[in-house]
Protein backbone atom coordinates (compact mmCIF):
# COMPACT_ATOMS: atom_id res chain seq x y z
CA UNK A 1 0.00 0.00 0.00
CA UNK A 2 1.20 3.52 -1.05
CA UNK A 3 2.17 5.83 1.76
CA UNK A 4 -0.61 8.35 0.51
CA UNK A 5 -3.26 5.69 0.18
CA UNK A 6 -2.18 4.54 3.99
CA UNK A 7 -2.28 8.59 5.06
CA UNK A 8 -5.93 8.99 3.38
CA UNK A 9 -7.49 5.74 4.98
CA UNK A 10 -6.28 6.83 8.88
CA UNK A 11 -7.36 10.38 8.15
CA UNK A 12 -11.11 9.19 7.33
CA UNK A 13 -10.98 6.10 10.00
CA UNK A 14 -10.21 9.47 12.42
CA UNK A 15 -13.40 10.78 10.95
CA UNK A 16 -15.47 8.05 11.52
CA UNK A 17 -16.13 8.09 7.56
CA UNK A 18 -17.10 4.80 5.76
CA UNK A 19 -16.60 4.83 2.35
CA UNK A 20 -19.17 3.92 -0.43
CA UNK A 21 -16.97 1.03 -2.30
CA UNK A 22 -18.11 0.93 -5.34
CA UNK A 23 -17.21 -1.14 -8.92
CA UNK A 24 -16.77 0.64 -12.22
CA UNK A 25 -17.14 -1.12 -15.32
CA UNK A 26 -17.25 -0.20 -19.06
CA UNK A 27 -20.03 -1.65 -21.07
CA UNK A 28 -19.59 -1.96 -24.88
CA UNK A 29 -22.86 -1.99 -26.07
CA UNK A 30 -25.26 -0.06 -29.21
CA UNK A 31 -26.47 2.88 -27.55
CA UNK A 32 -28.89 5.69 -28.68
CA UNK A 33 -29.53 8.36 -26.43
CA UNK A 34 -33.63 8.69 -26.65
CA UNK A 35 -35.05 11.90 -28.32
CA UNK A 36 -38.38 11.45 -25.56
CA UNK A 37 -38.80 11.63 -22.26
CA UNK A 38 -35.50 13.64 -21.31
CA UNK A 39 -34.69 16.01 -18.55
CA UNK A 40 -31.91 18.62 -18.97
CA UNK A 41 -29.96 19.69 -16.34
CA UNK A 42 -26.96 22.38 -16.59
CA UNK A 43 -24.57 22.46 -14.43
CA UNK A 44 -22.12 25.80 -14.07
CA UNK A 45 -18.69 26.48 -12.30
CA UNK A 46 -17.92 30.26 -12.82
CA UNK A 47 -17.91 30.15 -16.62
CA UNK A 48 -17.88 26.68 -17.40
CA UNK A 49 -21.19 24.68 -18.56
CA UNK A 50 -22.32 21.50 -18.51
CA UNK A 51 -24.85 20.62 -20.08
CA UNK A 52 -26.50 16.75 -18.54
CA UNK A 53 -29.55 14.76 -19.22
CA UNK A 54 -30.99 12.19 -17.17
CA UNK A 55 -33.63 9.47 -18.32
CA UNK A 56 -35.72 6.85 -16.02
CA UNK A 57 -36.40 3.62 -18.15
CA UNK A 58 -37.39 0.16 -16.24
CA UNK A 59 -36.47 1.94 -13.11
CA UNK A 60 -32.74 2.43 -14.61
CA UNK A 61 -31.74 6.40 -14.00
CA UNK A 62 -29.21 6.95 -17.34
CA UNK A 63 -27.15 9.99 -17.34
CA UNK A 64 -25.39 11.23 -20.18
CA UNK A 65 -23.07 13.81 -19.37
CA UNK A 66 -22.03 16.02 -22.49
CA UNK A 67 -18.57 17.74 -22.66
CA UNK A 68 -18.08 19.54 -25.17
CA UNK A 69 -19.42 22.44 -27.38
CA UNK A 70 -19.26 21.11 -30.49
CA UNK A 71 -22.92 21.98 -32.31
CA UNK A 72 -23.26 18.83 -34.40
CA UNK A 73 -20.75 15.92 -33.17
CA UNK A 74 -21.49 15.94 -28.97
CA UNK A 75 -19.27 13.85 -26.72
CA UNK A 76 -20.55 12.03 -23.80
CA UNK A 77 -20.08 9.54 -20.64
CA UNK A 78 -23.28 7.32 -19.92
CA UNK A 79 -23.67 6.07 -16.49
CA UNK A 80 -26.03 4.01 -14.26
CA UNK A 81 -26.14 1.92 -11.55
CA UNK A 82 -26.95 -1.87 -11.97
CA UNK A 83 -28.71 -3.99 -9.65
CA UNK A 84 -25.49 -4.60 -7.53
CA UNK A 85 -24.67 -0.54 -7.20
CA UNK A 86 -21.92 -0.66 -9.50
CA UNK A 87 -20.99 2.29 -11.74
CA UNK A 88 -22.18 1.16 -15.25
CA UNK A 89 -20.79 3.99 -18.05
CA UNK A 90 -20.19 4.01 -21.63
CA UNK A 91 -18.36 6.67 -23.76
CA UNK A 92 -19.45 7.72 -27.27
CA UNK A 93 -20.37 10.21 -29.06
CA UNK A 94 -24.11 11.91 -30.53
CA UNK A 95 -24.75 13.05 -34.00
CA UNK A 96 -27.38 15.41 -34.16
CA UNK A 97 -29.76 18.11 -31.79
CA UNK A 98 -31.79 17.36 -29.12
CA UNK A 99 -35.13 18.11 -27.56
CA UNK A 100 -35.97 18.08 -24.28
CA UNK A 101 -38.88 17.25 -22.72
CA UNK A 102 -38.26 19.12 -19.02
CA UNK A 103 -35.59 20.49 -17.05
CA UNK A 104 -34.05 20.86 -13.70
CA UNK A 105 -33.17 25.05 -13.09
CA UNK A 106 -29.47 25.80 -13.45
CA UNK A 107 -27.39 23.74 -10.93
CA UNK A 108 -24.22 24.97 -9.47
CA UNK A 109 -21.39 23.14 -9.53
CA UNK A 110 -20.97 22.53 -5.17
CA UNK A 111 -17.18 21.46 -4.27
CA UNK A 112 -16.33 17.75 -4.62
CA UNK A 113 -12.60 16.81 -4.67
CA UNK A 114 -10.51 13.86 -5.71
CA UNK A 115 -8.37 12.59 -2.61
CA UNK A 116 -7.10 9.58 -4.39
CA UNK A 117 -7.08 8.10 -8.27
CA UNK A 118 -10.14 6.08 -7.47
CA UNK A 119 -11.31 7.67 -4.39
CA UNK A 120 -13.86 11.04 -3.92
CA UNK A 121 -15.03 13.01 -1.36
CA UNK A 122 -18.22 15.15 -1.55
CA UNK A 123 -21.66 16.05 0.26
CA UNK A 124 -19.98 14.03 3.90
CA UNK A 125 -19.40 11.14 1.48
CA UNK A 126 -16.37 9.21 0.64
CA UNK A 127 -16.65 7.20 -2.50
CA UNK A 128 -14.38 4.07 -3.68
CA UNK A 129 -13.99 2.86 -7.18
CA UNK A 130 -12.43 -0.28 -5.91
CA UNK A 131 -11.48 -2.05 -9.24
CA UNK A 132 -9.68 1.08 -11.24
CA UNK A 133 -8.87 4.25 -10.51
CA UNK A 134 -12.00 5.58 -12.63
CA UNK A 135 -11.39 9.53 -12.17
CA UNK A 136 -8.17 8.62 -13.59
CA UNK A 137 -9.77 7.01 -16.61
CA UNK A 138 -11.96 10.27 -17.28
CA UNK A 139 -9.11 12.52 -16.87
CA UNK A 140 -7.30 10.71 -19.59
CA UNK A 141 -10.39 10.40 -22.18
CA UNK A 142 -11.30 14.49 -21.73
CA UNK A 143 -10.03 16.58 -18.53
CA UNK A 144 -13.47 18.43 -18.80
CA UNK A 145 -15.28 15.63 -18.46
CA UNK A 146 -13.75 15.22 -14.67
CA UNK A 147 -15.87 17.98 -13.25
CA UNK A 148 -19.51 16.83 -14.12
CA UNK A 149 -18.77 13.41 -13.67
CA UNK A 150 -17.54 13.43 -10.19
CA UNK A 151 -20.92 15.87 -9.44
CA UNK A 152 -23.42 12.95 -11.32
CA UNK A 153 -21.79 10.37 -8.87
CA UNK A 154 -21.78 12.25 -5.21
CA UNK A 155 -25.34 13.88 -6.19
CA UNK A 156 -27.34 11.90 -8.52
CA UNK A 157 -26.29 8.20 -8.22
CA UNK A 158 -24.94 7.83 -4.75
Amino acid sequence: MTDQKQEYQEKNQEKDTQPIEIGAYYLIHEDSIPDWGIELVILTDGNKRWHIITKKRNNVQYIYVFFNDNNYVKRYIKMWKDKRDNLMYYIGEYHGNLLYNGYIPIVEYSGCTIELPDTLSCNGKVIHFRNMPFIELIRQFGRIAVDPVIWVICNLLY
